[in-house]
């Protein structure tokens, strides 16, 4: 799974803040796969800008 696949899939559920996107994720990963707010507010702008 990828950063953006995660991201993806918690933004499924519904709008969230970045923090909220960091918290969610790395609470079901098991923390294994730290992330900065930074990483999460980059990969949205990604997704955005590819559609």
């Amino acid at each position: 799974m990828s950063i953006r696949h995660g991201l993806l899939a918690l933004l499924e559920r519904g709008p969230r803040y970045g923090s909220q996107l960091r918290t969610e994720f790395e609470s079901r990963t098991g923390s294994t796969w730290p992330l900065n707010v930074g990483q999460v507010y980059t990969t949205l702008g990604r997704l955005e800008r590819d559609g």
